[in-house]
């Protein structure tokens, strides 16, 4: 049952599934936005080139899930607030085909839970907003659980991310983004959910001083984020 829920899954799409509605939205508008936005992203090579992985990052603009299309290699499968299905049915078949699922915040969306695991399985780039709304600032928003219970019940690893710049967006067009990837979290042992969404919560804020540090240093062309403290899963 489950392989048949995930192989429905993959071609629930047709012919434009979300990895080609990426890869066609990556070549297209990608070097244009990389230019447009002055994207400075550092340690996008701690993002592994295949297998299931779960993107964890914060949230502050529609721009995000855009950017982060920009800058990288792989096809990413959001999971958004319903709302945004709401808007319209133009906008909704849009979403759908990029492969962004929708989930009921605060009401234990079971389905949107199954669909998230659904996407590991099938060994894909599951993204998730880690405070579940959009925050006001660039410091990182109290960090929800729900991320970290889906990667570990699939085994998925895990690279935190941070984005600076887009609130700025609305009222500053141009405004200059800044992307920093950390390294694969790992644990010793099996971590509770709160254990692990301590220490998601712990390397995001260290990656935005990180990403703070370069903006202020003139955003150079190379820089290293701070590798975690910890071991294995």
């Amino acid at each position: 049952m489950l392989r048949d829920r995930v192989e429905a899954h993959r071609e629930e799409f047709g012919f434009w599934t979300p990895d080609r509605t990426w890869m066609a939205f990556k070549r297209t508008f990608g070097p244009p936005f990389r230019l447009a936005f002055r994207i400075r992203a550092y340690g996008t090579e701690h993002m592994p080139p295949a297998g299931p992985v779960v993107l964890a990052t914060n949230h502050m603009s529609a721009w995000d899930p855009i950017l982060y299309g920009a800058v990288l290699d792989r096809p990413i499968r959001w999971m958004a607030k319903a709302e945004v299905f709401e808007a319209s049915p133009v906008l909704e078949g849009f979403l759908k085909h990029g492969g962004v699922f929708s989930v009921r915040r605060g009401e234990g969306d079971l389905a949107a839970v199954r669909t998230a695991r659904d996407v590991l399985r099938e060994g894909s780039l599951l993204g998730m907003f880690v405070e579940g709304t959009r925050q006001r600032t660039e410091e990182v928003g109290d960090v929800k659980p729900g991320t970290m219970m889906i990667a570990l019940a699939e085994g998925a690893p895990v690279i935190p991310a941070v984005v600076q710049g887009t609130h700025r967006l609305v009222r500053e067009p141009w405004h200059p983004v800044t992307f920093a990837f950390g390294e694969q979290l790992r644990f010793e042992g099996r971590p509770s959910a709160r254990e692990a969404t301590a220490r998601l919560d712990s390397e995001l804020r260290r990656l935005q001083r990180f990403a703070q540090s370069t903006i202020a240093a003139g955003r150079p062309e190379r820089a290293w984020p701070p590798v975690p403290e910890g071991a294995t899963w």
